[in-house]
């Protein structure tokens, strides 16, 4: 039997169902479809039941929505499961694996971003040091790493000496192509920038809003903004600059959307703006363009790899440059239309029933 780590599976309208939750979600429903996998799923959702009918279940008395109780779970209580349960392999899909293996069971690690070794400053001191120091002592014991982009696996061989042949990459898919658009009970303004993300330092928003309030002071171009997404962490700075922005011009902030919702918010964008100082994958940019809405987003990481030469890139550091671009793109709309087509067909790429499948293919290598 394979285990499966979900504990970062969330059901709830939070900034916890974004990336990772997002992630679990969509490989997990690609591998039950499939139907052609003995596994037993970890967490602490009962509702889960319902989801993965044909997946036995383990539900932890501990409340692992909690970080703190989370690590408890993976560091202590996973290798017991792993013995208890006579499992032949064992996936966590985060960055990091339990530090005691249980002789006869292959690891196999999910590696989504370096960010904490890239961008410490970006996350809370406790948190920071012990992702940086679990990768960093537990990575080397996995069996197989699978990287979400080869940006990913770049990172893992030169930042952690993890070997070329440990890594496999595996692209994430997205989910809006399925998807109906739903209407917003919101008065949208008729043309608007959107921005899609959790509030937090790494993606940026502080630099986009810097670039907004000086196209509104030095070109007069006062552009709406859309802004989607949770709250997370240290985003009083940013919150500063909306403030100040949305005294010129008007700032919709939405919080947690339906995939329909959002859907139909980049169908409707002018831009999609997204200038993160680094992504391990970049699953927005993927739903964007997918979507036929022009993207602009970072020069660095691997935003490039997933954008391709669809995209307009920029200088996360530089918010001269952000607004430069946005302006470009603003002002062109035979370019906005080429970046539309080049966007969709990128988007096409990118596949969850692929993404699980070659999952499925490296449990088989392994075991």
């Amino acid at each position: 039997m394979i285990g499966f780590n979900a504990h970062l599976l969330s059901l709830g309208k939070n900034y916890r169902n974004t990336g990772i939750s997002v992630y679990i979600k969509n490989v997990l429903n690609g591998m039950h479809d499939l139907g052609t996998i003995n596994m037993n799923i970890y967490s602490s959702e009962r509702e889960l039941y319902s989801f993965y009918p044909n997946f036995h279940h383990s539900v932890s008395r501990l409340k692992t929505a909690s970080p703190a109780q989370r690590i408890v779970w993976e560091q202590l209580v996973a290798p017991f499961v792993c013995k208890k349960d006579k499992l032949r392999l064992f996936h966590s899909p985060l960055n990091v694996c339990p530090y005691f293996n249980i002789s006869g069971v292959r690891h196999v690690v999910t590696v989504h971003d370096l960010a904490n070794f890239v961008y410490p400053q970006f996350y809370n001191h406790w948190k920071q040091k012990y992702l940086t120091k679990a990768a960093q002592v537990t990575l080397p014991k996995a069996d197989r790493l699978i990287a979400v982009s080869e940006s990913t696996k770049k990172d893992l061989v030169e930042i952690l000496g993890i070997p070329e042949n440990k890594v496999t990459v595996i692209h994430n898919g997205f989910n809006l192509k399925d998807v109906k658009a739903e209407r917003l009970d919101v008065l949208l303004p008729d043309e608007f920038l959107l921005f899609v993300g959790t509030m937090e330092p790494r993606k940026n928003l502080a630099n986009l809003m810097r670039a907004l309030i000086k196209l509104a002071e030095e070109s007069k171009v006062m552009v709406p903004i859309v802004l989607v997404g949770p709250a997370g962490w240290k985003h009083s700075e940013a919150n500063e600059l909306i403030d100040i922005y949305s005294k010129v011009r008007q700032v919709v902030r939405l919080g947690y959307v339906s995939d329909g919702q959002l859907l139909s918010l980049y169908k409707k964008a002018l831009a999609f703006v997204y200038p993160s100082y680094y992504e391990g994958f970049g699953l927005p940019i993927i739903e964007a363009m997918s979507a036929g809405v022009p993207v602009i987003c970072g020069n660095n990481s691997s935003q490039v790899e997933v954008g391709g030469d669809a995209v307009v890139s920029v200088c996360a550091d530089n918010y001269h440059d952000i607004a430069e671009k946005i302006l470009y793109v603003m002002n062109n709309a035979t370019l906005r239309k080429t970046m539309s087509e080049k966007g969709m067909i990128q988007a096409k790429k990118f596949d969850w029933g692929k993404a699980s499948k070659q999952t499925i293919n490296v449990y088989n290598e392994l075991i």
